[in-house]
């Protein structure tokens, strides 16, 4: 008799944790949380941006459709790799599948870049026919691909300014170690007339 009413309470109890758990991952598939008290605690974060200021970190989880979003709000990343840095944005959103995200494989991950700045500092990255140089920076971005709109580039020589590509829209895809560009579309090229 004791037997059966502690069955019964663990039957109970397991379907009451795994109905919460299910309602939990239905809320977010519908509606996305706030995150950002979670900032120091989440590693994968810490992996794609070191130093990042952000206002907020939202999650978007959908089990359903096997995808993960963390979309980061009026972000700030001073220090991007050796090439890339002062990163703004009005949003910038890194999409993930679930499976990958679990499995650590971060490398799959996409990034959109929506209404930014950021700049590049080293312009041999642009006009390199070492294939070794730029490969070793393309391995070292944690992103499949990167989308941009309306974002601007500014393009540093060590300390002096070359110019920017303003209003970028269009798609960098990181295939195999090499650039794929997809409908990129520029408005605008300014350049600075060199000082020495």
């Amino acid at each position: 008799m004791i037997k059966y009413k502690i069955t019964k309470y663990i039957i109970i109890l397991i379907s009451i944790l795994i109905f919460v758990t299910f309602a939990f991952l239905l809320r977010l598939a519908y509606k996305p949380i706030d995150v950002s008290y979670l900032k120091k605690k989440i590693p994968e974060i810490n992996y794609l941006f070191k130093e990042i200021d952000t206002k907020n970190i939202i999650l978007d989880f959908n089990i359903f459709k096997n995808h993960l979003e963390l979309k980061f709000i009026d972000p700030k990343i001073k220090s991007f790799l050796e090439q890339i840095s002062n990163i703004m944005a009005t949003e910038i959103k890194v999409s993930i599948k679930i499976t990958n995200f679990l499995k650590k494989d971060l490398k799959s991950s996409k990034l959109f870049i929506n209404k930014g700045t950021f700049d590049l500092n080293q312009v041999s990255i642009l006009k390199s026919n070492n294939l070794l140089d730029n490969t070793k920076v393309i391995e070292k971005l944690p992103f499949k691909s990167i989308s941009f709109k309306n974002t601007n580039i500014n393009v540093y020589d060590q300390e002096f300014k070359l110019g920017e590509f303003n209003n970028i829209n269009g798609n960098f895809e990181n295939n195999f170690n090499k650039i794929l560009l997809k409908d990129i579309n520029i408005e605008s090229i300014s350049l600075h007339k060199n000082q020495n």
